[in-house]
């Protein structure tokens, strides 16, 4: 393919994701296996997602062998989590399973070991990842050292913790007397990093790996390795505490989060919050992430009504791979990258380009499937995992609520802005919020795009369903905690949040997407959600509300978003 170079800048441009994947392998990967492998004592924990596997087992022969010379040995521990580099604290726990799914069938087709130990995208990780964890063979856990000092700032670390079943490791420098062990992490960060430190941003420009990067981290680890360290792997580490009689401590309080939260105010950097690029203008968080929640939905839908057609007696063998593609294609538009840390159009369209397969897909498989059943419409239950024929599609009911159960600001500025409260038929108080255009079509100042809708909040107490964790509801008060910041931002996957005194929040996800901020700070009691992305031609965000139980929450939050019924 030919290349040509932008007069602007000189960085080449029709880089397709093959090319850039390939640079990835053969730039910034290879190089370090290469130096792992010429010192066979050292060993090292590698994170990749499942998809980076696949591509390396399609094209990169050479590198497959010495990925699996390097795990023969115990050399080399292979983590992924993950099939695409999703956000996945922001997703229903279905979209992880069918993940995790997808990644050990990736390496089982390659050979390779998976390990117990997790390090994921951008260092997601929560109480409900945890317990995930634990039901799907993964026993360790790697927290970020900022991202522990956000929940618990100035608290004492211990080399690692016990939570939900698994074991925690936070990954920070540690002098621990009490334990007998002193930790350094010698990389800890993405690892295109080490050999290519311009990163895959300048890839075009960056035909060869950074030999003096590579020279300086090799000597770094060799004057560790001469004053006595271990160079190990996570699993490594993990069974030297015990070996040594080390006692895990419980995991003190902490919730959903990423592993640089002090710059990324936690998720709200990808569910909300502008970066700072200087081309940030095109960035849509909410736009992303509720399509992503939308197609999601749908195409668990069409893998239930394809079900029903095979219990049906119906041929749908020519279905399967399609479903397939349409799974692949969701997981990947659900990349953390389409909405954080400096998105560029390019990842924006990755996203909007893998939301549009996805959806259209899972469209032509109801449409071929309607038919087969000989089915005019289809109801599809996700909490039951059933489906019928229907003669019509329902069109929903609500009643005017003239009164506001709860004070609500909307403070968008430029814009028209206007709320309108309804109810359901079983009493639930449905809130939309819309908002026009502002002043500013280009999306060029954040000030005159951010959204701010606020509610009160009666309790000192952090209250969601953590992320991969649909069956549960934790309240926490903030006595638990040592926050580093006045405030804590939660992706809410469910859209669930307890404002105490009996009343929950439900954001409904298809409709907007971004994160909870939860003021903790003695002088401000609200609940808001802020979106420096907003549209700038206008939006509408949905809220329900509800003054309950907490199973009642559970159940309205998880019957909106995750397990709605969808007629088609």
């Amino acid at each position: 393919m030919t290349t040509t170079l932008c007069p602007k800048n000189r960085v080449r441009y029709r880089w397709t994701d093959d090319r850039l994947n390939d640079w990835i392998i053969d730039i910034a990967f290879a190089p370090v296996l290469d130096l792992y492998l010429k010192h066979p004592a050292w060993h090292v924990t590698l994170e990749m997602p499942a998809l980076m596997l696949e591509i390396i087992g399609e094209r990169h022969p050479d590198v497959l062998r010495k990925m699996r010379q390097g795990a023969a040995t115990g050399q080399f521990e292979f983590v992924s989590f993950h099939w695409s580099d999703q956000l996945f604290l922001a997703f229903p726990a279905l979209d992880m399973e069918r993940s995790v799914q997808m990644t050990r069938a990736v390496f089982d087709r390659y050979c390779l070991p998976l390990s117990g130990a997790v390090f994921d995208q951008e260092g997601q990780s929560g109480p409900g990842k945890h317990a995930f964890m634990a039901s799907h063979g993964y026993a360790i856990d790697l927290v970020n050292g900022s991202q522990f000092d956000y929940d618990q700032s100035g608290v004492q670390q211990w080399p690692y913790y016990t939570d939900n079943g698994v074991d925690v490791i936070v990954g920070s420098d540690g002098h621990y007397p009490a334990a007998g062990v002193d930790v350094t992490w010698t990389f800890l960060n993405d690892g295109e990093l080490l050999a290519a430190p311009g990163d895959p941003y300048f890839a075009p420009v960056t035909p060869e790996p950074d030999e003096s990067s590579i020279a300086s981290y090799e000597a770094q680890v060799t004057d560790l390795e001469s004053k006595g360290y271990r160079i190990g792997t996570l699993t490594d580490y993990v069974a030297h505490l015990k070996a040594r009689g080390v006692a895990a401590k419980p995991m003190p309080a902490y919730v959903d989060g990423t592993w640089h939260p002090d710059s990324t105010e936690n998720v709200h950097l990808w569910m909300g919050k502008r970066s700072n690029a200087t081309y940030a203008s095109h960035e849509r968080d909410s736009f992303i992430r509720s399509t992503n929640y939308r197609v999601s939905r749908d195409v668990a839908a069409t893998e239930i009504l394809l079900d029903a057609a095979r219990k049906a007696g119906k041929n749908v063998k020519d279905l399967l791979v399609p479903l397939d593609f349409a799974w692949r294609n969701l997981l990947k538009a659900e990349v953390s990258d389409a909405t954080g840390i400096t998105p560029w159009q390019g990842e924006f369209n990755y996203a909007v380009t893998g939301n549009d397969l996805a959806d259209s897909t899972a469209k032509t498989m109801r449409d071929i499937l309607l038919p087969r059943l000989g089915w005019k419409h289809a109801k599809v239950d996700l909490a039951t995992g059933t489906a019928e024929g229907i003669d019509e599609v329902p069109t929903e009911t609500l009643a005017a609520q003239p009164v506001a159960p709860l004070d609500v600001a909307v403070d968008a500025p430029t814009r028209a802005a206007t709320t309108t409260w309804q109810r359901t038929a079983e009493g639930v108080d449905v809130l939309d919020v819309t908002f026009g255009p502002g002043s500013d079509p280009a999306a060029e100042h954040v000030e005159e795009c951010r959204v701010t809708v606020t509610f009160p909040r009666f309790a000192d107490a952090v209250i969601y369903t953590p992320a991969l964790a649909e069956d549960r509801v934790v309240e926490q008060p903030f006595t638990d905690f040592a926050f580093g910041a006045p405030e804590v931002y939660l992706p809410l996957s469910n859209g669930l949040i307890g404002l105490g005194d009996g009343w929950w929040l439900v954001k409904d996800c298809r409709v907007f997407h971004v994160a909870a901020r939860v003021a903790v700070s003695p002088a401000e009691k609200v609940v808001q959600f802020v979106d420096e992305t907003a549209d700038p031609l206008g939006g509408r965000w949905r809220f329900y509300v509800l003054k309950g139980t907490k199973e009642q929450a559970l159940a309205l939050a998880n019957r909106v978003n995750i397990t709605p019924i969808l007629a088609y």
